[in-house]
């Protein structure tokens, strides 16, 4: 098995065990709903959570040391995560493979060529984290976490569990036993279905160019040691 047929499977696995975490978050008493599942799993992985939260709360909770074992296997074996387990990573690879695979190797090799675009994330990541840093000086009333607004990881569960998985709520309901609207939820919906639709103009657009978790990783990587 090749490398590439591995990477594969390890993004379908996690793309699935993602998926179902957001089943399983949904309110009831069946056996597929709340019942000690790790929900939280995914954003526990999340380097830019973690760094968010402790600049915030002064304090990197239990479960955010799952984020400290990611760091460290970046440093070691370089920026794995988005090519291997993030599932909104998975989403943008799958959609750009399709949208893009009849065209010559020569177009595909042009399209996914180095553009200072590339640089924008760094700068999202900055003007992200930036209120987060600042918080150290300002009173606990008016702190808050800004990051989550374009980090992979919260913007795909805010998009599962407030747009998509209501849809399942209606007659039949499949997921919930009432119908689930949030406020806000068309805009939550509308941010990710224009990121991944930037994929038919350029492949992982949003990994590309506007990722400020991808960013992270591509800071931690200068670092790592293979």
């Amino acid at each position: 098995m090749n490398i590439l047929t591995t990477r594969r499977i390890s993004q379908c696995f996690f793309l699935l065990l993602f998926l179902w975490l957001c089943l399983v978050s949904s309110p009831g008493t069946e056996w597929r709903q709340l019942r000690g599942w790790p929900v939280n799993w995914f954003l526990q992985l999340d380097p830019l959570v973690a760094v968010a939260t402790l600049f915030t709360t002064h304090t990197l909770y239990a479960g955010l040391l799952w984020s400290v074992a990611v760091i460290v296997l970046t440093l070691l074996i370089g920026r794995f995560f988005c090519s291997w387990v993030c599932p909104f990573g998975t989403i943008h690879h799958g959609v750009g493979y399709l949208a893009h695979r009849k065209k010559s190797m020569a177009r595909k090799a042009q399209l996914n060529r180095y553009r200072k675009g590339h640089t924008v994330k760094y700068w999202i990541l900055l003007f992200l984290l930036m209120p987060a840093a600042l918080h150290f000086t300002l009173s606990p009333a008016v702190r808050s976490i800004q990051t989550g607004l374009l980090d992979p990881i919260p913007l795909l569960y805010r998009t599962a569990g407030l747009a998509l998985m209501p849809l399942l709520d209606r007659s039949p309901p499949l997921l919930s036993s009432a119908p689930r609207q949030y406020e806000g939820a068309w805009l939550i919906g509308a941010i990710f279905f224009s990121a991944v639709f930037l994929n038919f103009w350029l492949p992982r657009f949003y990994c590309r160019i506007i990722c400020p978790l991808g960013a992270l990783f591509g800071i931690l990587s200068r670092l790592s040691l293979w």
